[in-house]
């Protein structure tokens, strides 16, 4: 198992997008979902959002999911059918989601970005050049950074 030291910047980022926990696991899966069933009592998340796309991802998201509950996906799927297709049916799991749907909320929100309401890039805690990308990579995939913004 790859758990890795929270930062109190990824504590600061959850408690902004008002996560009631968060967990950095990596790798294996069983693990991650007995982690997610022992931090609720065995019954698992009510909501889960994906924002992978990956058949592991997906197949974490529904793991951890608790009966009744839903899964949220933005990532964009890799395979052309849902992992656990019917583990998620038979637990009554709603899954759902899609491409964002920027253009119907851009009119209202764009101006909240610009005067600074809104700092969407707040996701972003890595900045690097177009020869620091396979680096960026790198950080996100050992959960050392959770979005690369690459400056050109």
């Amino acid at each position: 198992m790859n758990v890795r030291t929270l930062k109190d910047s990824d504590i600061a980022w959850a408690d902004m997008v008002f996560a009631t926990a968060m967990l950095v696991q990596k790798d294996f899966l069983h693990a991650a979902v007995e982690r997610v069933r022992e931090l609720t009592g065995g019954l698992g998340a009510h909501s889960v959002l994906e924002c992978v796309g990956h058949g592991e991802a997906m197949r974490t998201a529904v793991g951890i999911a608790r009966a009744g509950g839903a899964v949220g996906r933005v990532g964009v799927p890799q395979e052309p059918t849902i992992p656990d297709a019917q583990p998620s049916f038979y637990a009554n799991l709603t899954i759902a989601g899609g491409p964002a749907p920027v253009r119907a909320y851009v009119e209202e929100l764009l101006p909240d970005v610009l005067e600074g309401r809104i700092e969407p890039g707040r996701v972003f805690d890595r900045v690097t050049n177009i020869d620091g990308v396979p680096d960026g990579y790198r950080a996100m995939n050992e959960r050392e950074s959770i979005k690369v913004m690459i400056e050109f």
